[in-house]
């Protein structure tokens, strides 16, 4: 596990190069989805995102199918977390998104080159051991909020932040 901590280190400039996000702002609403593992990464950068003063809301996979997609308009992202790129209710949300409705732009953030869900763009990162499938997807998500939010590992610090109750 030592050995791939550090080489998802090596790659984290990739990462922020890959999900330059820096025009965030020009998007109404930043949604993330996934399922299984990937849900915890997703969920975790809404919520991130939310901290920092982004528009930004968390729907399952699952439901994306079943009246989640509504809530997502033309100006919108949806960030996409998915392991292996093929999880079957993704891939056929974000074709209707894409290329029924084209609503909104869609970043795949993956360890799989190939698979089946259509993008604008991709987030890449390698690949982990087999029964650590959920580190790098969070550890991803904190970078790209780091990249959309600077300072928000300093800020996110429990002695950075003031004990004032205003």
């Amino acid at each position: 596990m030592q050995e791939y901590l550090k080489k998802l280190a090596e790659t984290e400039a990739d990462i922020r190069e890959q999900c330059d996000l820096a025009q965030i702002d020009s998007y109404d609403k930043c949604w993330t989805t996934g399922a299984g593992k990937s849900a915890t990464a997703a969920r975790l950068l809404a919520e991130l995102f939310a901290t920092r003063g982004v528009s930004a809301g968390f729907i399952h996979a699952g439901d994306l199918l079943h009246g989640g997609m509504g809530r997502i308009q033309l100006r919108d992202i949806l960030i996409v977390f998915s392991q292996d790129a093929n999880t079957k209710e993704l891939a056929e949300a974000v074709s209707v998104l894409l290329h029924r409705d084209r609503r909104c732009r869609v970043m795949l953030v993956t360890a799989s080159e190939h698979g089946s869900i259509d993008y604008h763009d991709r987030c890449f990162y390698p690949k982990p051991p087999r029964g650590h499938e959920a580190l790098p997807q969070v550890l991803v998500a904190g970078i790209l909020a780091e990249t959309i939010a600077p300072g928000f590992a300093d800020w996110a610090h429990p002695a950075n932040r003031s004990t004032d109750a205003n």
